[in-house]
């Protein structure tokens, strides 16, 4: 279902981190359940100087567009205020006033939207001018599509109920984890795997999108690291999850989700499918593609310095505590 309403922060920076991996308008729309035109309006309307889209710079630009809207909002005007009041009095709807204020009272106009958010704006509850509405209901009610009549992922704790000190990255062992696709004809992707605290990577290949394959290829990776260095990993939505119970049961660690469409909540492992591009760029094809040359990649990617972590390899930090533990 596509979402309406104006863009989220966290959705800005998530637009942020597609436009970063080669995602088009159309595939960043459909990985967030915004229309393509959504975010090909965002991103002209709200890009810099300089031609870049920044999530910050959004959010700065597209609220100062609402204050100023807000500062010039019709109902404001007492003369446009007390038209549309004595309309709806009249039993006429939003759209009729809409409609005909211009011919009514010279030089001003309105939109049906802007007076239904009067009408339901929590401040002008005490007003009552919902039961001039034709449904007279007390509520707004959105259109919603039809709902799935069983939950694709069965018995997900979300990402609310993950222990605060996972967020701080000060104890290893918690994992984020996603499918790198390829074409969209492809059948194989790439899960990438990745470690929250040293960012070292895992890359696995899977024959098939399916959740099946999924787990398989996650349990067969990651029984290969000390059971304390598995302690947590977090998904998102996608239906190659669903087997998350046989993955924490077989690994014995915990699993958790983040909310739909917010990626973002996972961005340690998709800033790494980023890095992981450079090597099997977004418009090729994965069909090929062995777990050799994937072992190589994460070998490069974990030997590599990072400023986040004071230009050590992930290497040499996962492996320092590896060594720290089996020391002590």
């Amino acid at each position: 279902m596509v979402k309406k309403g104006h863009l989220t922060h966290g959705e800005r920076e998530n637009i942020f981190l597609y436009l970063n991996q080669g995602y088009s308008n159309r595939e960043i729309g459909e990985r967030i359940g915004r229309s393509h035109t959504t975010i090909g309006r965002e991103i002209e309307k709200n890009k810099g100087p300089d031609g870049k889209y920044l999530p910050s710079l959004a959010q700065k630009k597209s609220l100062e567009r609402k204050t100023l809207a807000n500062k010039q909002n019709p109902l404001k005007n007492k003369r446009t205020l007390n038209y549309t009041k004595e309309k709806l009095q009249e039993g006429w709807s939003p759209e009729q006033i809409s409609g005909r204020i211009g011919k009514d009272v010279s030089g001003f106009s309105i939109s049906h939207e802007a007076i239904y958010q009067y009408i339901y704006a929590k401040e002008n509850k005490h007003l009552g001018l919902w039961v001039y509405l034709r449904r007279k209901q007390p509520a707004r009610v959105e259109k919603e599509g039809r709902k799935s009549k069983r939950e694709i992922i069965p018995n997900r704790t979300f990402i609310d109920e993950r222990p605060n000190h996972v967020e701080t990255r000060k104890e290893i062992g918690h994992w984020e984890s996603d499918l790198m696709e390829g074409k969209k004809s492809d059948k194989p992707a790439v899960s990438v795997t990745t470690e929250r605290k040293s960012r070292m990577t895992i890359l696995s290949r899977v024959e098939s999108k399916e959740a099946k394959a999924k787990a398989e290829a996650t349990i067969r990776q990651m029984q290969k690291l000390p059971p304390g260095f598995r302690k947590s990993i977090t998904f998102d939505n996608g239906s190659e999850n669903a087997r998350h119970e046989e993955m924490a049961e077989a690994l014995n660690l915990k699993t958790y989700f983040t909310h739909p469409y917010h990626s973002w909540e996972k961005g340690t492992v998709e800033n790494m499918i980023g890095l992981v591009r450079e090597f099997f760029p977004k418009r090729e094809s994965l069909e090929d593609i062995t777990q050799r040359e994937l072992n190589l990649a994460a070998q490069l990617l974990n030997n590599r310095p990072r400023k986040c972590l004071g230009f050590k390899t992930p290497y040499e930090v996962f492996y320092g505590e590896l060594n720290g533990a089996f020391r002590s």
